[in-house]
């Protein structure tokens, strides 16, 4: 097979343009059959060609410049290439983190020096710099330490120390977390950034999350008494007994329990971690032992309780966290995990590595004071190259530059991420020439609205001509305007031509025609009207189809009944004509290599 190439004809130095021999192919094997009728490879490459033609035509009048279409095309390649963004063993990986840590609880306290997300860099500096201090002489003292005497919460000399307590995931800033799950028992974590400045953690314990679900009948204090009333002991005795008669737990919580939201269930509050901070309450709780065992009537900080155990768990069911890892992984989240393993993989692949004396001197810049566009024109001064990535440079000009990432992240965090975004700008570039079905389907995102609006222009426009038009398709061809009409023998689909002329010779002289010669066989009798019309009643005739049968012709429609596929017929005729113009404006060649 062969494919097309298109060049300017006006010009004295024509500029060809090749049609993608793959790209045609994976066009067709997707479009080559429409309604279960097979369209010829040769007649197909014809549409395709003339397809094409319409592509350069609009670019070379500059419908690609447009800011419309430039809007509409970024849109479809953010739709298309969404699912190349999503690596699933990254997101595997993400899930069977949450899913080893919520079920471990820990225990920590920080030390925190706050920096504003716009602090200037000498603030900045100093931040660091105070912290760094901080961590060395804690590590040096070993053990948990306080900086002051003082209890925790403090806050001393712009330092902020606090006892965090037991956590999970998903309960602290990302970083935080990170560091909390990296960091030994005993021991501090590196100096990390968050939104709120930078931190160091002790970590004092780590333990299973044992959970319970319990339900409660509850008497609140006043906002004004905050000790039990007579009433209120009375009342809960009253429940006591009730409930050693047998009353039921649930009934007797909608009934006296001052907690609405948990007596309309019955008194079931939320699964509890045990570590939960109320007191009295919890301890109650944690001492009952099987399901269905009650408490006494307990006091806590809010008010009475009687407590029945319902249940207790030390992992989280796999419903529920189905539906957590669906509530975590929107598109954001699943992009910049993907990005994160797509760009861990090309740092392996490509050796990525960065060029010390351009990134300070880059940090230097974005880390100042100057204006944004001040900022720019330095940036795009810097002359070594950021990057060295497979033997490429990489200046700093031809990077998204964001100075505004670093308000939560630590200078080496930064480059990190910077490298990052590069290896994932990288990756996007090269996906067209890695990935086919990509490269072809952007190129029929982009070409389509190039060609819809040629068309509008050129084809589906009214013209004065169109009623003189129309009257001479319906003289020149009866037997497509009429119904009725039969047809009984064969319909051999060759792909090309050539072939077409073998199996019609074969048919002449009565042999038997060569399977290898024809797509299909259609046999039997053919109603017009039904499947196979554009075979057998074409508007044009193709070369590539052989009809060995007898016709038995329909009754012609009058003009008004045939109006709808005249209509149509009309936009395939000025289809060809626009064809034809371009073919004379663009030299087509045949390359015969292929």
């Amino acid at each position: 097979m062969f494919v097309a190439i298109a060049s300017m004809a006006t010009t004295l130095f024509a500029q060809k343009v090749a049609f993608d021999k793959d790209e045609f192919d994976y066009v067709f094997s997707k479009n080559s059959r429409v309604n279960n009728l097979y369209t010829p490879r040769e007649d197909y490459l014809t549409l395709y060609v003339n397809y094409k033609l319409k592509v350069q035509e609009a670019r070379a009048i500059g419908l690609d410049t447009l800011s419309s279409y430039k809007k509409e095309c970024l849109a479809y390649k953010k739709e298309l290439i969404a699912p190349f963004w999503v690596d699933s063993a990254a997101i595997e990986s993400y899930k069977r983190t949450i899913g080893e840590r919520i079920n471990k609880r820990i225990h920590a306290s920080h030390v925190l020096v706050p920096v504003a997300p716009d602090a200037s860099p000498e603030d900045t500096l100093l931040a660091y710099n105070k912290i760094s201090s901080i961590r060395d002489s804690l590590v040096k003292i070993g053990g948990p330490h306080k900086v002051n005497r003082r209890n925790s919460g403090s806050i001393v000399g712009g330092v902020i120390e606090e006892d965090l307590g037991y956590f999970t995931t998903l309960s602290m800033v990302a970083p935080f977390e990170e560091a909390a799950y990296a960091t030994p028992v005993g021991q501090y974590s590196s100096v990390l950034r968050t939104q709120f400045g930078y931190h160091i953690m002790y970590i004092h314990d780590v333990k299973p999350s044992k959970q319970i679900l319990v339900a409660h009948i509850m008497k609140m204090y006043s906002d004004s008494i905050r000790f039990a009333t007579t009433e209120a002991l009375a009342i809960m005795d009253t429940v006591m007994m009730k409930l050693r008669k047998g009353d039921a737990f649930e009934d007797l919580a909608k009934q006296y329990s001052d907690d609405q939201q948990s007596a309309i269930n019955g008194g079931q509050m939320p699964w509890l971690y045990e570590d939960t901070n109320i007191p009295g309450f919890m301890q109650a709780a944690l001492q009952l032992k099987n399901k269905g065992d009650l408490s006494g009537v307990v006091t806590s900080p809010f008010g009475l309780h009687i407590i029945k155990l319902l249940d207790e768990r030390s992992t989280i069911p796999d419903d529920m966290m189905n539906r957590l890892y669906r509530e975590l992984l929107n598109k954001d989240k699943v992009r910049a995990l993907s990005c994160s393993a797509i760009a861990s993989r090309m740092s392996k692949k490509m050796k990525a590595k960065v060029n010390a004396n351009a990134f300070n001197e880059l940090m230097e810049i974005v880390l100042s004071t100057q204006t944004d566009s001040l900022k720019q024109v330095k940036i795009d001064a810097i002359a070594q190259p950021l990057l060295y990535i497979d033997k490429k440079n990489v200046m700093a000009k031809d990077v998204d530059i964001d100075p505004s990432i670093l308000s939560n992240q630590t200078p080496s965090e930064y480059k990190e991420a910077l490298i990052e975004h590069i290896l994932c700008d990288m990756y996007e570039e090269q996906l067209p020439s890695e990935n086919k079905q990509y490269k072809y389907t952007l190129a029929e995102y982009y070409d389509g609205p190039l060609v819809y609006e040629m068309n509008i222009q050129q084809v589906w426009q009214k013209q004065p001509s169109d009623s003189i038009v129309i009257s001479q398709l319906y003289a020149s061809n009866p037997a497509r305007y009429s119904k009725g009409g039969k047809f009984s023998g064969r319909i051999y689909v060759c792909d090309n031509s050539r072939d077409a002329d073998k199996v019609r010779k074969a048919v002449e002289r009565g042999k038997d025609v060569d399977k290898k010669l024809y797509v299909e066989l259609i046999e039997g009798d053919q109603q017009q009207g039904e499947l196979y019309d554009d075979y057998l009643w074409p508007f044009v005739k193709s070369g590539c189809i052989v009809i060995d049968g007898q016709y038995t012709e329909g009754q012609r429609l009058d003009i008004e009944l045939a109006k709808q596929m005249l209509q149509a017929d009309l936009i395939a005729y000025r289809e060809r004509e626009f064809a034809q113009k371009l073919r004379k404006k663009y030299k087509v060649e045949s390359n015969p290599k292929l």
